[in-house]
């Protein structure tokens, strides 16, 4: 992505925000204004103004608190993967799920070797603890699990729950829901997530565990240019 086309958007970003600001700060001034100027007016009317004052100052908090995930959101996509080793990753992924409230393990098999993947931990975090959410709500859920593999080229990083009892149909419509589901300003869409690490994200089933899991492929730290090092001989 462009400069021009980063600084266009952060200036309608901007923008936006100024404007949903101005109406409402230019009511709460005129409703304080008017109580500073005249004090002794009659309560109906006082009542009145100290509801807008109330009000619009709600709105502001709301626009704020909107405008600032909004430019969080602007300023995530466009930082730079950092480079994590693989047992820092699943423990950081692990203690902001458990601080979010979700019980987490780490899978017996979780990293069977130190590596290095390049990821965007902010951005994970905050799409594992929406599907963390979603799966307490919606399935159940009590526990989750993370785990790191290596393949070639990439490295799988599984979000894992034993579904029980449950009806498989209900699981894999959900599974389907679930990667339909939208970015927000709090957190990126199952697809944004693989957009992101330049990978790929699903659902899979284990009927024998009984297990079920989101494997989202992120990058290797410096295997394309092993790769570029291999095909130049």
């Amino acid at each position: 992505m462009s400069r021009d086309t980063d600084h266009a958007q952060l200036s309608e970003l901007l923008r936006s925000f100024g404007e949903s600001m101005r109406s409402r700060l230019a009511n709460l001034r005129s409703a304080a204004e008017t109580l500073d100027t005249f004090p002794e007016m009659e309560k109906d009317r006082r009542r009145r103004l100290q509801g807008v004052v109330l009000e619009e100052s709600r709105a502001l908090t709301e626009i704020l608190e909107l405008g600032l995930k909004r430019l969080g959101a602007w300023t995530d996509a466009r930082r730079p993967r950092e480079v994590l080793g693989s047992r820092e990753l699943l423990v950081s992924l692990a203690e902001e799920l458990q601080e979010g409230g979700y019980r987490t393990t780490l899978a017996e098999e979780a990293t069977m070797e130190d590596f290095e993947v390049e990821a965007d931990l902010p951005a994970l975090s905050r799409g594992f603890l929406r599907l963390a959410g979603d799966l307490v709500s919606s399935l159940g859920v009590e526990e989750v699990a993370l785990r790191l593999q290596r393949e070639p080229g990439f490295a799988a990083l599984d979000l894992l729950w034993d579904y029980g009892e449950m009806d498989l149909e209900n699981l894999l419509a959900w599974q389907n829901e679930a990667l339909a589901v939208p970015s927000d300003e709090a957190a990126p869409s199952i697809p944004d997530l693989a957009r992101r690490h330049g990978g790929e994200a699903w659902f899979n089933v284990r009927r024998q565990a009984p297990t079920a899991y989101l494997r989202l492929l992120l990058p290797v730290a410096g295997a394309k240019q092993a790769l570029a090092q291999e095909e130049l001989g």
